[in-house]
């Protein structure tokens, strides 16, 4: 799958003429550091939605200043926004001159707050060079979009950096409907968020649409949680909507959970839908505390 990723630095661009030129997915640049939004954040979401590329977004960090509070930003800008590619950490500055076991504790501290946040992980997206001095394989459970030009093939000697599903092979790409340089991508299907898929040389986004999503997008609007298009594809915004649920709740999203948990829908969270969140979260490896929370809705939506 061909790609590109931008930032403000690329100034308008013509999404259509990009999506003729036979490019499939953007990732946008939205924040850097903590109180920073890119200045064409909104512009190119607007332009490049509706184009039928799929459309990500990603976040540079910044030496300066907490990893946590970097991610809260980055979530809070892209939260509303729909969005088909998984979230994406840069990381590639270490003139702090931090260890390998500080540059990666930073990452971990922003990948988790970020997941706690949304319920969906990021991708890491790094230099070769940088992989292989400053982080360590604790970031294996994450995928990997690697930077390294003038190959086919990008390597590594940090094993993790090897399990790509992003080579970005310059940063000198030439791309109808964008002025001067850009950054080329090849890209796997597993940048996508789940319910998705781009098929090369076409034009359009196919999905699966799902009548329980409807019924629980739906809901969530009936009851203020959300105003979101009810499509019946679960993202962010579907997720977001989600309110937590434990012992006690009553109501028709409680319905919903339980008919999802196939077990007797009567609305009311009492002992027996405990049980059954309980089984649910263990059998996906999740925290078992019985309260359905983001982590367990985004296992539930298949996100």
């Amino acid at each position: 799958m061909k790609g590109i990723d931008i930032s403000n630095h690329n100034g308008i661009i013509d999404f259509n003429q990009v999506m003729a030129a036979g490019i499939q997915a953007v990732i946008i640049k939205a924040t850097e550091g903590v109180d920073y939004t890119d200045p064409l954040l909104e512009e190119h979401y607007k332009n490049a939605s509706g184009t039928g590329l799929a459309i990500g977004f990603y976040h540079f960090m910044s030496e300066k200043t907490e990893p946590t509070q970097q991610a809260i930003d980055f979530y809070n800008a892209i939260k509303d926004k729909e969005y088909n590619i998984f979230p994406v950490l840069d990381i590639e500055s270490n003139t702090y001159g931090r260890s390998k076991l500080g540059v990666t504790d930073r990452c971990i501290e922003f990948l988790e707050k970020f997941k706690e946040l949304s319920g969906i992980d990021c991708i890491v997206y790094t230099y070769v060079s940088f992989a292989n001095d400053y982080l360590d394989n604790r970031l294996a459970k994450y995928k990997c979009w690697i930077a390294h030009y003038g190959v086919d093939t990008p390597s590594s000697t940090l094993a993790w950096a090897n399990n790509y599903v992003g080579h970005q092979y310059t940063d000198k790409g030439s791309v109808s409907g964008i002025r001067g340089n850009v950054d080329l991508n090849n890209f796997t299907d597993g940048i996508l968020l789940s319910n998705t898929s781009v098929v090369s040389n076409v034009t359009s986004r196919t999905f699966e649409s799902d009548s329980w999503i409807v019924s629980l997008q739906n809901e969530c609007n009936a009851q203020g949680f959300s105003n979101q298009v009810v499509d019946g594809i679960p993202g962010p915004k579907t997720l977001a909507a989600c309110p937590i649920l434990r012992e006690g709740a009553k109501g028709n999203i409680t319905k919903l959970l339980q008919e999802k948990l196939r077990i007797i829908a009567d609305g009311i969270f009492g002992i027996n839908t405990r049980e059954a969140v309980l089984a649910f979260q263990i059998n996906n490896g999740l925290t078992p505390d019985g309260i359905v929370g983001q982590n367990t809705w985004s296992k539930l939506l298949g996100i």
